[in-house]
C-alpha cells in the first residue's frame, strides 16, 4: 500500500502548502501594516495655498514700486479693465 516515508510526491504537496502558508501570511501582514500606516500614520502637511495675483494687481503694484509711470499705469489699467481699446495713438501719447 504503502511505503515507510509515505507518498514519493508527498515533499512535493508539503512544500507547496509551505510555500503557499507564507504567501498568504506575507500578504495579510503587508495589508495590516499597509492600513496601520494609512488609518494611524501622520497625516500629510496641508499645502499651502498659492496666491495667484491678478494682471491688475501686478499692475498696481508695479506703479507702486515706481516701475511704470503715470501714464502707462492709465494706459494699461484701461487696457485690462476694457474700458476702450489702446490705440496707437494712445501709445504714442503715453510715450511723451
Amino acid at each position: 500500500m504503502g511505503t515507510i516515508a509515505g507518498n514519493s510526491f508527498e515533499w512535493v504537496n508539503m512544500t507547496v502548502g509551505v510555500i503557499l502558508q507564507l504567501a498568504v501570511t506575507a500578504v495579510i501582514l503587508f495589508a495590516a501594516a499597509w492600513l496601520y500606516k494609512n488609518v494611524f500614520g501622520p497625516k500629510p502637511e496641508p499645502k499651502p495655498e498659492v496666491q495667484v495675483d491678478t494682471a491688475m494687481e501686478i499692475l498696481k503694484r508695479r506703479y507702486a514700486r515706481g516701475k511704470i509711470t503715470t501714464e502707462e499705469f492709465r494706459l494699461m489699467r484701461r487696457e485690462l479693465s476694457g474700458e476702450r481699446p489702446v490705440t496707437e495713438h494712445d501709445i504714442d501719447q503715453g510715450a511723451k
